[in-house]
């Protein structure tokens, strides 16, 4: 079997080989995305040999770049679906705080 397969099989079994039951601690979390960071070097390294390129594994481990602000959004959206599923759950209290209902203003004098 072709090297680019292999490579491509072992980073999709690392890819689902999270546990579907339950969210991973940050630490797991963290060791995680390092090997799916490893594997994916790999796989592009195998596919860039297999296309005629010369690029190292730390090249493209270490090469690539993403905007700042893709991480912030990314953060928020995180913050955001686990702040839901907290409430949801049951887990974090909704606090609501009754206000007076709003008078409508007065209508302007008509003749």
């Amino acid at each position: 079997m072709s090297p680019v397969i292999d490579c491509w099989r072992t980073y999709m079994g690392h890819l689902n080989s999270v546990p579907g039951d339950r969210l991973l601690e940050p630490m797991e979390h963290a060791v995680f995305n390092d090997r799916r960071a490893d594997h994916l070097a790999r796989l592009l390294h195998q596919m860039a040999r297999h296309l005629g390129f010369s690029m190292g594994e730390l090249d493209l481990r270490r090469g690539g770049y993403a905007p700042s602000g893709w991480l912030w959004r990314e953060n928020q959206e995180t913050a955001f679906k686990e702040a839901v599923i907290a409430c949801l759950s049951g887990r974090v209290a909704l606090r609501v705080c009754p206000e007076p209902p709003e008078v409508p203003p007065n209508p302007p004098n008509q003749p």
